[in-house]
């Protein structure tokens, strides 16, 4: 058995290695670098590709809302910069009124560290301008020498949050004032869903003809099932404290104005949509209205033909864009098209209909209540549908409608007695004829007027019109 040789004794005093920090940080710093370098590369390729989807996104809805039209839009990408650069138009000069023109400039910084400020895909900074230069300067003095502020910041994941603010500022123009409050708002988008907050306290407006807008808020939560739903899901609101508008003749002053809409499905393949329209006072002309409301609905809109009647539009409106030649007439295609999907519509059985319809007395609300729809067209052969796209008078036969009228007596008389007439409400035994005679029917303290059209015929209360 051998023995092992021992390793051999370490030189006395031998100093110990000390490891190169200088180089560790070196290191540390080029593959810092590196992967930023990477990083940038990646958000700056997917910044400006959601920043092109963004532009084509406004420019269809700008397009389908007959108000404005983008073009020259250009993207300049740089490695930790971009410029991204665009012409907005309002107005189409037909009106005999000069087109205004925005110049939009977004200067974007990439990620994942966009300038230092933030951790994300990019940081955007959105400068708004007149073209021209004379009204750019009024507006700059108007709002003080301050400018409106617009930054975006693009996560890394793809959600985005906007905020805006536009500084409180003061416009005269041919003698008229107009003093407005600071606006904010913001605007967050992740995936599909999109949300929007808005606060302005309002305006007044001095001059010939004033006016005051009172604190103004807009809020809305949205959310679409796929890049290519023109309909989607969700809810949009819109307060008006007050809106005053004297110097005339007769002022009128609204109070509490509420504007809503929602959309939400209606099980798989259908779709319904709301409109509301709530104002809780209107005085003007010497009269005085309240609780006034008005709550529209279609329904159980079948989504496939309305999306593609919606896209259709779309493309109508992107083909037309900036072209101040008249709109051209449908292609043979296209008008087909229209009239197959508009078929589609009504074979599944939608609903137009009034939720509310409503105005407020000191002795309670006059409401009716209604809706349209027409019947059995799923139903119907193919050269029954073909006969009735030929001749769509037929349509009368399968239309039910159906109107509902109901309020107190007090209630009708008071509202009868708003426009300055003698109300037949205010004795009772009017009233008593005219349930006698099968106009109204009366349950407790309510009266009631229901019209309907069905199968041709119309009645009123259940009673044929050709009875009265």
């Amino acid at each position: 058995m051998t023995s092992e040789t021992p390793p051999p004794a370490a030189p006395a005093n031998r100093p110990k290695r000390r490891p190169n920090r200088a180089l560790g940080w070196t290191v540390a710093g080029l593959a810092l670098l590196g992967a930023l370098a990477g990083a940038t590369a990646y958000t700056g390729a997917r910044t400006q590709d959601t920043t092109e989807q963004a532009v084509q996104g406004m420019v269809t809805a700008l397009d389908a809302s007959k108000v404005a039209h983008v073009e020259n839009s250009k993207y300049q990408r740089g490695f930790t910069n971009s410029t991204q650069t665009m012409t907005l138009v309002l107005g189409d000069g037909k009106d005999g009124e000069k087109p205004v023109r925005l110049l939009v400039t977004n200067r974007i910084q990439h990620g994942p560290l966009p300038g230092f400020k933030s951790v994300g895909q990019a940081l955007i900074d959105t400068d708004v301008r007149f073209e021209d230069a004379a009204l750019q300067a009024r507006m700059t003095k108007a709002l003080g020498g301050k400018q409106p502020t617009i930054r975006t910041v693009v996560g890394l994941g793809g959600a985005s949050t906007t905020d805006i603010a536009i500084p409180a500022g003061t416009l005269t123009e041919e003698g008229d004032t107009v003093n407005w409050q600071p606006l904010t708002a913001q605007a967050n988008v992740s995936g599909l869903t999109s949300r929007v907050n808005l606060n302005w306290p309002g305006l007044t407006v001095a001059g010939e003809t004033a006016a005051t807008v009172g604190k103004v808020s807009v809020t809305s939560d949205t959310t679409r099932r796929s890049k290519d739903d023109l309909l989607g899901v969700g809810k949009t609101s819109a307060v008006v404290d007050s809106l005053t508008i004297s110097g005339g003749a007769a002022p009128v002053t609204v109070r509490q104005m509420k504007l809503g809409s929602e959309g939400r499905l209606n099980g798989a393949a259908h779709y319904d949509g709301t409109l509301t329209y709530d104002i809780g006072q209107i005085e003007g002309a010497g009269q005085t209205f309240k609780d006034v409301q008005m709550h529209l609905a279609a329904r159980h809109l079948a989504v496939a033909p309305l999306q593609r009647l919606g896209k259709l539009f779309n493309d109508l409106q992107a083909a037309q864009s900036g072209k101040t030649t008249p709109t051209p007439d449908l292609t043979a295609a296209q008008e087909k098209q229209i009239q197959t999907d508009l078929l589609a519509l009504m074979k599944e059985d939608p609903r137009l209909v009034i939720d509310r319809l409503s105005v407020g007395t000191d002795s309670g609300p006059v409401v009716l209540t209604g809706q349209v729809n027409l019947m059995g067209l799923g139903q119907l052969s193919s050269d029954e549908l073909a006969a009735l796209e030929q001749m769509p008078m037929l349509a009368l036969s399968r239309v039910d409608a159906q109107a509902k009228v109901q309020a107190s007596a007090s209630a009708l008389k008071g509202l009868v007695e708003t426009f300055g007439s003698d109300s037949p409400f205010s004795d009772p035994q009017a009233i008593q004829q005219l349930v006698d005679a099968g106009l109204v029917t009366r349950r407790g303290n309510t009266l009631t007027a229901d019209l309907r059209f069905k199968d041709g015929k119309s009645t009123l209360n259940g009673q044929s019109l050709g009875d009265f």
